[in-house]
């Protein structure tokens, strides 16, 4: 089995492995969303 690890990031968010082209998975993308937009409140 060949997993191709140079198209793989690991996302912090969720503590896995996820592909480049996937840009994170969902819903980690939404929580960096909501991450992002508390700290600029939080200013």
């Amino acid at each position: 089995m060949n997993l191709n690890l140079e198209i793989m990031i690991y996302c912090d968010s969720c503590f896995s492995f996820s592909y480049i082209l996937l840009n994170f998975h969902a819903r980690c993308s939404i929580f960096w969303s909501s991450k992002k937009q508390l700290k600029m409140e939080n200013k």
